[in-house]
């Protein structure tokens, strides 16, 4: 009985973490990897750009402790941007799996009750086929949450050119 509460609290608690991770910064950590040309044509170099700013900073105390510190404790150590960039998505998708089906629905942002037969089931838990599904649509919904911001972003810049190109700065006023 014992062992089931042990279980039970870990679970949760890897479920908080899982929950943690994908609202956190990963995604960008793994955009390269995510977002390629094959599948989002011009927005792969947007992906890019913003992961190279992003890798210019000091990353968060999450993401060192999951991404950097295992790595650079190995005995290889090198923490490259192809390393980055998979252990990044890999984590995410480890963090869908340990989820529960609710928290995958609520994250999609929807409002439908879930079947009794996945109701407050772990997604590691169900058929292997099933829980691949959903965490491949969970990723996939991700990815596309960060194109649309990377579009936000490319307009802005594209909003900026042309001010910059053809219109007049604000005149100061004296006083």
């Amino acid at each position: 009985m014992a062992n089931e509460k042990d279980d039970a609290k870990k679970r949760e608690e890897g479920r908080a973490v899982a929950l943690k991770n994908i609202e956190s910064g990963l995604w960008d950590y793994a955009l390269p990897k995510l977002i390629t040309f094959e599948n989002f044509g011009h927005f792969s170099e947007a992906a890019k750009r913003k992961y190279l700013e992003i890798i210019k900073g000091v990353p968060s105390k999450d993401v060192y402790e999951q991404i950097f510190l295992p790595q650079l404790a190995s005995e290889n150590g090198a923490v490259t941007s192809p390393y980055i960039q998979n252990a990044s998505a890999t984590n995410l998708q480890q963090s869908f799996a340990m989820l529960k089906v609710d928290d995958v629905v609520n994250y999609f942002g929807s409002k439908k009750s879930i079947a009794e037969n996945y109701a407050g089931k772990y997604i590691a838990d169900l058929d292997e086929e099933v829980a691949g599904e959903i965490i491949g649509r969970a990723m996939n919904y991700g990815i596309n949450k960060k194109v649309v911001e990377l579009a936000g972003d490319e307009s802005k810049m594209n909003v900026a050119g042309l001010e910059k190109l053809v219109c007049e700065e604000p005149k100061e006023e004296k006083k």
